[in-house]
């Protein structure tokens, strides 16, 4: 027996009454609560009836009411508030907070044992997810509902790293958007060695030099690490000399060359490559920050990430290595990951730390715009019949499998609380 399925039983109120109190009093549910996600007693803002008197306030669940003691939650003043311990076995006399005894309910008796065999069930499964068999068995406005939730949830926990980069920071906004850019610039593969990279240089170095090209990519290609080779074409013997001096002159100390990462990539993907596409951006758009924020649609919000990267880069992926030409412009499903994973949590965050709704809706409103993105968290729940019509959709449903499914939080998901209270 664990706490979260008692308190599953507590939230859903599955159980069979009437109820007692372990002291004989009849004991009436007006409210339940809502679930307390952050310190101090399970559930706040309760109401129950006990022998006749109104009591509001709070609920803790245990598994034994000696956990009360265990727990030492009789020297915490937040529990001064609780007004029932809910245990699955009753094996102490009272309950005492301060000098007040507390009433308690023992459940072992009152649900139905299937719910719990049900539970376990689904929680030992090593499939995909652990519904995987029976979400088609709830019903699509739950499944809906929870997808909504989670993409709302995937929002307020990026907002956390938003905040801290705030704070690192000290409010600069064009040097935090510029960060979380040139990271997801990476796009998994080299998300680190991007984040490095990007913290190798400020944002106020690089607005002295976006009226000069030359001057911009020495820079990102020297931090980068590539610069250090012999070359035989004009371009990247340029780039090489222009980084010595400004190396000298900003006393810049360049990455290791070894973070970066071509194995098992396509070469459209190459990290050569997506600089060149960082840069291309910056030197077209010298207030990207506030082109961003000023696109009215997310038509003109693409069009601000279309640019196109220096002509050398049509016939090369590496410097000392001539290719077929190729235009190397980032692509429309690039663009679209750069806006779900820079654009929506920057003005989120800068709505929730603002207390302005209006950029929050925004942020939802362009993501709801936005199809959804491709990978193989979305192929698996397309394979489960789960299919998403919008970015929000699909940013709901990477949030349920990596923070529910993957944690076997079953009971705290509509769709698995359902499906285990009427498989």
């Amino acid at each position: 027996m664990n706490e979260d399925f008692l308190s599953y039983l507590w939230q859903f109120q599955l159980l069979k009454i009437p109820l007692y109190t372990t002291e004989g009093c009849e004991l009436i549910i007006k409210k339940p609560g809502y679930k307390n996600k952050d310190a101090g007693p399970d559930f706040k803002e309760a109401l129950i009836k006990v022998d006749g008197s109104i009591w509001a306030g709070n609920v803790e669940i245990h598994v034994k009411s000696s956990d009360w003691f265990k727990h030492s939650h009789q020297f915490d003043p937040n529990y001064k508030s609780v007004i029932l311990h809910v245990v699955h076995s009753h094996d102490l006399i009272e309950t005492h907070t301060s000098n007040l005894a507390i009433p308690t309910l023992e459940l072992k008796s009152l649900y139905d044992p299937s719910l719990y065999s049900r539970y376990l069930n689904l929680k030992s499964h090593t499939l995909w997810v652990p519904c995987q068999k029976l979400i088609q068995k709830a019903d699509p406005i739950t499944i809906k509902d929870m997808i909504h939730s989670c993409s709302i949830d995937r929002l307020h926990r990026k907002f956390k790293s938003f905040k801290e980069q705030m704070i690192i920071a000290n409010n600069d906004h064009e040097q935090v958007f510029f960060n979380m850019l040139a990271k997801n610039f990476g796009f998994k593969k080299n998300e680190y060695a991007f984040h490095i990279l990007s913290k190798s240089i400020s944002f106020k170095l690089i607005k002295k030099h976006l009226h000069d090209p030359l001057q911009l990519e020495a820079l990102f290609f020297g931090q980068a690490g590539f610069l250090d080779d012999e070359f035989e074409e004009s371009y990247p013997q340029s780039l090489a000399k222009e980084y010595q001096f400004l190396k000298h002159k900003h006393g810049l100390t360049p990455i290791e060359k070894s973070y970066w990462n071509f194995l098992r990539l396509r070469p459209s993907n190459f990290p050569t490559i997506r600089i060149a596409q960082l840069c291309s951006l910056l030197l077209k758009e010298k207030q990207l920050l506030r082109s961003v924020l000023e696109a009215e649609t997310p038509k003109q919000l693409l069009a601000v990430f279309g640019s196109t990267p220096n002509e050398f880069w049509d016939t090369h992926y590496h410097f000392n290595k001539i290719s077929s030409s190729k235009h190397k412009q980032i692509g429309t499903d690039g663009v679209i990951l750069l806006i779900i994973n820079t654009v929506i949590p920057f003005i989120f965050g800068l709505g929730e730390l603002t207390s302005t709704s209006s950029l929050k809706s925004r942020a939802i409103e362009i993501l709801e715009s936005l199809k959804p993105e491709q990978n193989s968290i979305l192929r698996q729940w397309k394979a489960c019949e789960i299919r998403v019509s919008n970015a929000l959709e699909s940013q709901g449903l990477i949030e349920l499998k990596k923070e529910y499914c993957d944690k076997k939080r079953c009971l705290e998901c509509k769709i698995g609380a359902k499906l285990i209270g009427s498989s």
